[in-house]
């Protein structure tokens, strides 16, 4: 698939993920030209793929926030939850770990992910396989650094207890 100028812009564009089909594509662009914005935020943004095979000009999810960093989206539960790295300018400096479930509407409501998972250090990068959650932390413990840790959503909706991946990973 070629990637038309609507997504590959002289902007920041990184960690894209494509849906189950490959007819949606979210990723994370930095700009500074973001209405309402002056300094260089990350957004995660969705495009689809149209039946002439272009890309739809790319949509900012509507649930963010202004002068909050989000990236690394993910996607779990066949599509329908979206897990990504917040990093809100509240002097902490730290990233959290965020979910949005998909609805009717769209991609609208955030939730940050419970206590077990985000900690008072850094969570980053999400990525999945199936319906299981990876991702980074360096204050869970661990071998030190960003270890990489696993999760997944219960049927009652909770997040398991994250697990350690440990060596070699």
């Amino acid at each position: 698939l070629v990637f038309n100028p609507m997504i590959n812009t002289e902007n920041n564009e990184a960690t894209a993920i494509f849906n189950a089909d490959f007819t949606q594509i979210y990723f994370t662009r930095c700009d500074t030209d973001l209405p309402g914005q002056e300094n260089e935020y990350c957004r995660i943004f969705l495009s689809t793929l149209q039946e002439d095979e272009t890309w739809t000009e790319p949509i900012e999810l509507p649930f963010q926030i202004a002068e909050r960093n989000y990236g690394h989206p993910a996607l779990i539960q066949q599509d329908s939850v979206l897990v990504y790295t917040v990093k809100v300018d509240d002097g902490s400096e730290t990233y959290d770990l965020y979910y949005s479930v998909l609805e009717e509407e769209g991609w609208i409501n955030s939730f940050p992910m419970p206590k077990s998972i985000n900690t008072d250090g850094n969570e980053k990068f999400p990525t999945s396989d199936g319906d299981t959650l990876y991702f980074s932390s360096d204050y869970l413990p661990g071998l030190g650094g960003l270890d990489i840790f696993k999760t997944y959503l219960r049927r009652d909706n909770s997040w398991s207890p994250p697990q350690n991946m440990k060596a070699p990973f």
